[in-house]
């Protein structure tokens, strides 16, 4: 029995249902569907409760802790051989069961990874991995940093692929429920920013055998209005608990000359996020003059500072150049300019 771990927090009803149906499409599929609901209001329980007719499903309901607390009750909960987390506004390919059925049969893997889409503007945009079928990631500590690089980086290393969720996040994953329980893998609940790429590596670091199977399966909905395009005050503050978290987990296990260049590449991307979604977002009301010494004050840190000088080759993308130029001069503004006018090229050029 595959248990999937689905994590609801106030998502918009049709999203919801477009996942539970898609979950629940195949009638004979041997799966049960853990719903952790994370403190909903009443209207959102309601139509979460139809879907307990399904004897598949079963509805856990918590208090407001946190997508990582709803996570690690799915993991702890979970009767299944096998596991996977999908989020409540994302959803699964038709047949998607007897494709993951399939692979766990007669296999040694700790974890099982696929690939999917992401959803956004109408578009299904396919997924890219550097990964091969038929090679076993977790056989050696070359091929586990490899594939943790790639988590930590976004994709960015070892070469540059498109990823709309990465092999740092918990999507896509058949997780085998021995191997997670047996190391005692979990989401840890003080970190407040990309808790879900500190579980990622951990899983990857600990298994003994990880593979790939090429199936598109996972539709990622990417919302700009979501966690990830919307105001977020104190941003900067969660993504250095994340950094502070993600250097000892590399020094603990010897692996700084591994993974420093994903390290340093994910602080570049995060300290632009930070001033996307905080320091410059249209819905922070403070003065210009704030908001620019914040910004200083924040990229000032060490971290950033290496990260805005590093020479790796996905930093010598033209895009990357004039980011890291325009940070390094302080030039705030004009970044924001030049990241809205290439979305707004992104986005001509998907019309077309």
């Amino acid at each position: 029995m595959i248990s999937i771990i689905v994590p609801h927090y106030c998502t918009l009803r049709e999203y919801f249902e477009k996942c539970m149906n898609s979950l629940l499409d195949d009638k004979d599929a041997d799966i049960e569907v853990l719903i952790i609901d994370d403190g909903s209001p009443a209207e959102y329980i309601e139509y979460i409760q139809t879907y307990t007719e399904d004897k598949r499903v079963r509805v856990i309901y918590e208090s407001h802790k946190g997508v990582s607390n709803a996570r690690n009750i799915g993991i702890k909960e979970a009767s299944g051989d096998w596991m996977m987390f999908v989020d409540a506004d994302d959803y699964l390919e038709k047949g998607y069961y007897s494709i993951l059925a399939s692979l766990t049969v007669n296999t040694n893997a700790d974890f099982i990874f696929f690939n999917g889409y992401g959803d956004k503007d109408g578009y299904q945009i396919p997924n890219r991995f550097y990964v091969c079928e038929n090679v076993d990631y977790g056989e050696t500590l070359e091929r586990k940093c490899e594939v943790m690089g790639a988590g930590l980086s976004l994709g960015r290393t070892p070469v540059y692929r498109r990823c709309f969720f990465t092999l740092g996040s918990p999507y896509a994953k058949l997780i085998k429920t021995s191997y997670i329980r047996d190391q005692n893998i979990t989401f840890d609940t003080s970190v407040r920013f990309a808790e879900d790429t500190l579980f990622s590596l951990n899983l990857i670091f600990n298994a003994h055998h990880i593979y790939y199977a090429n199936y598109y399966l996972y539709h990622y909905y990417m919302n700009e209005l979501s966690a990830t395009g919307k105001y977020r005050k104190g941003l900067s503050a969660d993504v250095d608990g994340f950094f502070i978290k993600t250097e000892a987990f590399i020094d603990e296990r010897g692996l700084r000359s591994r993974l420093q260049e994903s390290y340093y590449i994910r602080a570049f991307l995060e300290a632009q996020r930070c001033i996307r979604q905080e320091f410059y977002h249209k819905d922070n009301s403070d003065d210009y003059n704030q908001r620019h010494e914040a910004t200083a004050k924040f990229l000032n840190q060490e971290l950033y500072q290496k990260a805005l000088k590093a020479d790796y080759p996905y930093m010598r993308k033209k895009a990357c150049k004039v980011a890291s130029f325009l940070l390094k001069k302080r030039q705030y503004g004009m970044y924001i300019v030049m990241y809205k006018t290439l979305g707004i090229a992104k986005k001509l050029i998907h019309s077309v």
